[in-house]
């Protein structure tokens, strides 16, 4: 017989995997600060993308915004700290935070191995849904990134 009481902390853990559910079943939106977004419904959840990730390196500490918090689109609310740097996050949307990845703040490396999935940072409900239409699709979001590493490498 299944009893919650034999799971423990790990019922927390399978609960922390919804957000990741729902970003699968959605687009994700780039932000050119290098934050993403997926929204379903009403409902985003936002990262940072690989690309930004890999340029700050190992991430040691993450602060995220309090559950309940009201972000604006592109509002400061939150800061990476790695070894190499320390960096502001910007919300991709505006809406009201209803999750935090508790997992990264307790484990920030898990950022770096995997920040377009299961190193998501927050949930968001959007208050302002229309702020996705001016965000870029995956597709814009390479061209960007292609764009922006020839005007690296030529200056």
């Amino acid at each position: 017989m299944f009893h919650f009481s034999r799971i423990g902390s790990g019922f927390k853990a399978v609960s922390s995997l919804i957000p990741l559910a729902k970003r699968h079943l959605s687009s994700v939106k780039y932000t050119k600060r290098h934050e993403w977004v997926s929204v379903l419904n009403n409902t985003g959840i936002v990262g940072m993308s690989k690309y930004a990730v890999d340029k700050l390196g190992d991430i040691v500490f993450i602060q995220l915004p309090d559950v309940g918090t009201t972000v604006s689109q592109d509002g400061e609310c939150g800061t990476i700290e790695s070894v190499k740097a320390a960096s502001d996050f910007y919300a991709p949307v505006s809406g009201v935070v209803k999750a935090v990845n508790e997992v990264i703040e307790n484990k920030p490396s898990v950022l770096n191995k995997s920040p377009e999935d299961q190193g998501w940072l927050f949930e968001v409900e959007l208050t302002n849904p229309v702020e996705v239409e001016g965000l870029m699709s995956e597709t814009e979001y390479r061209k960007y990134l292609n764009a922006e590493s020839k005007q690296d490498s030529s200056g």
